[in-house]
């Protein structure tokens, strides 16, 4: 039995064998949970402040843009500095911005456009960072080992996506946003002395190469490679067309008049499956045919979003989710070993920029849709359509993408260096 949850529990391995992945997953994991009380925070100033939906909506609307483009840019530059000193800067960068939102919440009259700035600057840098704090974990755990920290990944970002909202909410009841946001730049200095213990990571490529140029590159590689391009875009098509978040409070109003608490649920049942799928994630030290794993995980998540629009009953609707939420995180762990192991080490930050591109632009093309749909038909419709027609696109690009489809890692280390810092 014990040999049996062994087999099954998240494999740990990246952790016990290397230092500095333990450096870089403690202070990301960090930094994530103070995220979450900005990201809770800000919309409730904003709406506090004007009573105003819309002025939230343009928030959202100036993070957009810097989103797309400073994920991709930061992709660029991560694979051509030093990239443990630019994820402390980014983190330092990050501060700033929290800093700035924490004296704005202090006045007798907190000001809306500091909010906006200064809450762009905090996600400016998360964009900026985020592409070299993945693209590192390859160099620090070696190849043989990137699926099962992903996994741990995951494990720590799902954990953060439930409890840090939940503890930003509590704050926010009890003490108000000054402190919401004192939490979020304490974890910024924490993250940053923490992953500055690692050993310093040497760029990938060497020379004075132009971001722009690097950019290009990595645009030109991305379309010779179809098991990339597949795994970017199963990615975008699980999340325009079957992501149903825009459409919770519409559901719980419809479903659930009289039980106000259910639209809460609904927003974490999603993340309670990932939780449990990441805990159980053992299996990802053994699988190899990730492009396998990708294809029907976003078919099973595509099914349960069509069930979600189909049942009736809390505890139905809430499992639907889960169970989806569970196939979306199997598949991201799948997807994030295949864009590490199937990227020349010199194009893995700028891979893992335009990945983060499409993460932060995907949810939010996928509201327009919801919305959209919902808006012409009906709610549950626009659940169902969305939901049976990502399953249809994802059977479409194994089809045209046989390469994604068959995809198969390397069971043995490549002969890249890229394992050379596994080190106790």
């Amino acid at each position: 039995m014990r040999q049996r949850l062994a087999g099954v529990a998240v494999d740990i391995t990246p952790l016990r064998r290397s230092r500095d992945f333990r450096y870089l997953y403690a202070g990301t994991a960090v930094g994530q949970i103070g995220s979450a009380f900005t990201t809770v925070a800000v919309p409730f100033q904003i709406y506090d402040l004007t009573g105003s939906t819309l002025a939230i909506g343009v928030f959202g609307a100036v993070t957009l843009v810097p989103l797309l483009v400073l994920n991709v840019v930061g992709g660029a530059i991560a694979d051509k500095v030093e990239r443990r000193r630019w994820i402390v800067g980014c983190q330092l960068l990050g501060l700033t911005g929290t800093l700035g939102l924490v004296v704005n919440s202090t006045l007798d009259q907190p000001n809306l456009v500091a909010i906006y700035v200064f809450g762009a600057i905090d996600i400016c840098a998360f964009a900026l960072g985020a592409p070299a704090e993945r693209a590192s974990v390859i160099r620090v755990v070696g190849r043989e080992h990137v699926p099962s920290a992903m996994a741990l990944k995951a494990v720590s970002s799902s954990l953060a996506h439930v409890a840090g909202p939940a503890l930003a909410g509590v704050v926010l009841a009890s003490v108000g946003t000054t402190w919401a946001y004192a939490v979020d730049a304490s974890t910024f200095v924490i993250a940053a002395v923490v992953i500055s213990r690692m050993r310093p990571l040497r760029p990938e490529i060497v020379g004075m190469n132009p971001t722009f140029g690097l950019v290009v590159d990595g645009m030109r590689h991305l379309r010779r490679q179809p098991v990339l391009l597949g795994s970017f875009v199963s990615d975008l098509n699980a999340m325009v067309l079957a992501l149903p978040v825009a459409l919770f409070p519409a559901v719980a109003v419809l479903r659930f008049p009289d039980q106000p608490h259910v639209l809460g649920l609904l927003y974490a049942a999603p993340f309670a499956g990932s939780l449990v799928a990441s805990l159980a994630s053992g299996w990802a030290r053994r699988v190899t045919a990730h492009g396998r794993v990708v294809t029907v995980c976003i078919i099973v998540w595509g099914l349960a979003i069509a069930a979600f629009g189909l049942v009736d009953g809390v505890a139905l609707s809430l499992l639907a989710l889960a169970v989806g939420g569970a196939a979306d995180m199997i598949s991201g762990i799948s997807r994030q070993a295949i864009l590490q192991l199937a990227s020349p080490p010199e194009l893995v930050g700028r891979m893992e920029g335009v990945g983060m591109a499409i993460w932060s632009g995907g949810p939010r093309l996928g509201d327009l849709r919801a919305g959209s749909v919902a808006s012409f038909t009906s709610v549950n419709f626009a659940i169902v359509s969305g939901g049976l027609g990502c399953v249809v696109v994802m059977l479409v690009l194994a089809r045209a993408l046989p390469g994604f489809a068959r995809y198969r890692a390397p069971r043995d280390d490549a002969p890249d260096g890229a394992g050379a810092s596994i080190t106790v």
